[in-house]
């Protein structure tokens, strides 16, 4: 059996869809779906209870409902900890699975034991990749040339674009550093190994660290571009908010501070420090200016349109 652990919050609009794509996979009936709400308010979790009471085509629905929001790696690893399959999808709920690719993924991660995790070819609603689901572990190096857009201007690059392999063939399976948490398939046995997500990320960066691990364990991951799922990605949740862009950049720090801080000074960690939080008041501040000139502009036409409007009595 495969156990599914998919982590709700506020994900109403999402949901359905979701499931109904893991119905319709071609080992539904094989699915262990374990449904864990991170303390929604849209009325996410009465509809996960109608939906279980409606013996949907699946093996077995479990649900878990926590009353304190504690993170994305604390919720998954609560699921984890119930589910009864060798194998673990950790899945998002803004994804639409492709019918063969669970199938697919299982049978290339039970083939071979060196192989500790398995990622699919994700793609955004318009078609493009979402380069997330196939990447390098963000050095200090694959973080510059990214964060500083030389990535962008040499995507052939293997100098300039390791970050997110943009020199690679979408369509190929091979050997990554890094797959991204939408679809992460894992055995059970090597995620309880690792002791799970790192529950010091609250969201973002967990499905780094993870992959971190499972290299350092001697584990290979892999990247399969013949199996694809849809992944809405940001249709969970909404936009970003201060609070979310604040989780995603303090992440960087966490990740630096667990896995790179004692291979370099600590002048280096005060500079990074300096980097992200001024990447997050530029993040905030820019967002916040494109909002204003929006409400600006659209104030602007609508007074316009007002204003060139004749008196009815004038023919």
């Amino acid at each position: 059996m495969i156990s599914v652990v998919i982590v709700t919050y506020n994900s109403i609009q999402v949901l359905p869809d979701c499931l109904k794509s893991l119905e319709e996979t071609s080992v539904s009936l094989g699915l262990e779906v374990i449904l864990v709400d991170n303390c929604s308010s849209d009325g996410t979790w009465d509809w996960l209870i109608q939906y279980q009471n409606s013996k949907p085509r699946l093996g077995r629905v479990k649900l878990i409902r926590l009353h304190e929001n504690r993170g994305y790696s604390y919720a998954n690893n609560r699921g984890a900890e119930i589910a009864s399959g060798e194998i673990l999808l950790l899945l998002n709920p803004d994804t639409i699975v492709g019918e063969k690719t669970i199938e697919i993924c299982a049978e290339s991660l039970l083939d071979d034991a060196s192989i500790g995790a398995v990622g699919c070819r994700l793609l955004l609603p318009n078609g493009k990749l979402d380069k997330a689901c196939r990447r390098s572990l963000p050095t200090l190096w694959n973080s510059f040339t990214r964060l500083s857009g030389l990535s962008m201007i040499f995507p052939k690059s293997h100098l300039f674009s390791r970050y997110n392999l943009t020199y690679l063939d979408q369509i190929g399976n091979y050997e990554v550093e890094c797959i991204c948490g939408a679809f992460f398939m894992i055995r059970k046995s090597t995620y309880e190994l690792l002791h799970g997500l790192d529950e010091d990320y609250f969201m973002y960066g967990e499905d780094v660290d993870l992959c971190y691990r499972l290299r350092r364990a001697g584990y290979r991951i892999y990247y399969l571009g013949d199996a694809v799922t849809i992944h809405l990605k940001g249709a969970n949740g909404g936009k970003r908010s201060a609070l979310s862009l604040q989780h995603f950049y303090r992440t960087m720090l966490v990740y630096y501070d667990k896995h790179y801080s004692m291979k370099y000074p600590r002048l280096l960690r005060s500079l990074l420090s300096l980097v992200v939080r001024s990447m997050f008041i530029f993040h905030v501040t820019w967002i916040n200016v494109r909002q204003n000139a929006s409400r600006v502009l659209k104030l602007f036409v609508f007074t316009s349109k007002d204003h060139n409007v004749k008196p009815s009595h004038i023919r």
